[in-house]
């Protein structure tokens, strides 16, 4: 099960965050796996490379007096989007409900909804992998593909950040992320499998900025992009171009990128047949 679901939070005091949060979030949401289920919760941490879920920042945030800052007001609404990858932290997510309280460095944010399905929020919902897999399946063919990069995202390459989604960079990590978080072994196409066909994508326009963001305090900044970016995929088969549009939507529960469980690597997916 892919599942994504957006807290609606009122503020119980102001407080300022770092301009980039993702670890708090990060670290706020496994405070909540350890009210819901603390050995499911020590797993994860201590077991897992590849993190079952995905966090958002706080969103969204007035810009504080300082470019290093943001602020959040008390009684101001804000949203936070969780997503997760198995059906463990689909449970989780939905036991999260009005009135639970998360901290942020002494922000304490109260949820006042749950947002589950897109009924009630554009950015919820949750599907079957093998649902999603029928419904790509079901598309003849797919000429392009266009990721909108709505949070900052990066990748590593030869132990340096790469700001730039090249294909043989996205797609081969969406295969590797599917495959860390897939028990049944739906996806037939390895990490080393997709990096081969991602050869014969072409990068075909882009719009976008490149930045730099200060994570954790005392480490070194990493490079990041954000922005949209279209993807031909006319050189691939029928079949290929299904299962780069099966990746494709995974992306949008899963990021894309490093450091999706702090907030990077959101996107949002189009597709042209």
């Amino acid at each position: 099960m892919l599942s994504a679901a957006v807290y609606i939070l009122r503020a119980q005091n102001s407080a300022a965050l770092p301009a980039y949060h993702g670890r708090l979030t990060h670290g706020a949401f496994f405070a909540a796996l350890q009210d819901i289920d603390p050995c499911l919760s020590n797993s994860i941490h201590d077991e897992l490379n590849q993190k079952p879920f995905t966090v958002s920042q706080i969103l969204p945030l007035r810009p504080h007096l300082r470019a290093d800052e943001t602020v959040v007001n008390k009684n101001e609404l804000v949203e936070w989007r969780v997503t997760g990858l198995n059906d463990l932290m689909a449970e989780c997510l939905q036991t999260l409900q009005p009135g639970y309280v998360i901290t942020l460095n002494g922000l304490q944010l109260k949820i006042e909804k749950t947002c589950l399905t897109p009924d009630e929020h554009d950015d919820a919902g949750r599907i079957r992998k093998i649902d999603l897999i029928a419904a790509c399946r079901s598309v003849p063919q797919v000429r392009e593909i266009c990721f909108n990069f709505s949070a900052p995202a990066t990748f590593r390459s030869f132990e340096r950040d790469y700001p730039l989604p090249l294909p043989e960079f996205v797609f081969p990590s969406l295969a590797e992320k599917w495959t860390c978080n897939d028990s049944a072994n739906l996806l037939t196409s390895d990490k080393t499998a997709v990096r081969e066909l991602a050869v014969k994508v072409i990068p075909r326009s882009w719009s976008g900025n490149s930045m730099v963001l200060n994570v954790k305090r005392n480490r070194p900044k990493i490079n990041a992009f954000t922005g949209k970016f279209t993807y031909n995929l006319e050189k691939l088969t029928p079949n290929e171009q299904r299962l780069f549009l099966l990746l494709a939507q995974f992306a949008v529960f899963s990021g894309v990128g490093r450091l999706t469980g702090q907030g990077l690597g959101r996107v949002q997916i189009q597709y042209t047949v």
